[in-house]
């Protein structure tokens, strides 16, 4: 994404928080590698970066609980 992309983003959807923009971010991809796999269904690099991107997810949202910010 470009820088322009970025504050445009978080002027209209209220992401502020550096940690609310990475669970954004990864959500984003997550979404994106989805779309893709349902018509590539053998590209398995991309069902590896899913999982990847799923991991990151979890760990965002348990560094949230933990501090108590959702």
């Amino acid at each position: 994404m470009k820088k322009n992309n970025i504050i445009y983003n978080k002027k209209n959807n209220k992401i502020y928080n550096k940690y609310n923009y990475q669970l954004y971010l990864v959500l984003k991809k997550i979404k994106n590698i989805n779309k893709h796999l349902l018509f590539n269904k053998k590209d398995y690099n991309s069902k590896k970066f899913l999982f990847i991107y799923i991991n990151k997810k979890k760990k965002i949202i348990s560094y949230f609980k933990k501090k108590k910010k959702i």
